[in-house]
C-alpha cells in the first residue's frame, strides 16, 4: 500500500513532533514553576 520511504518519513516526522512537544511542555513547566514563586 505504502512505500516503506514514506513510511520511515512519517514516523521520522511524528517522533521529530513528539519530541519538540517534550520539550516544550519541560520549557512550559519550568516557567510556571519560576512564575509560581
Amino acid at each position: 500500500m505504502f512505500p516503506p520511504r514514506t513510511i520511515v518519513r512519517r514516523t521520522d516526522s511524528a517522533n521529530e513532533t513528539d519530541q519538540r512537544r517534550k520539550r516544550l511542555r519541560r520549557r512550559t513547566m519550568i516557567y510556571g514553576l519560576l512564575s509560581c514563586e
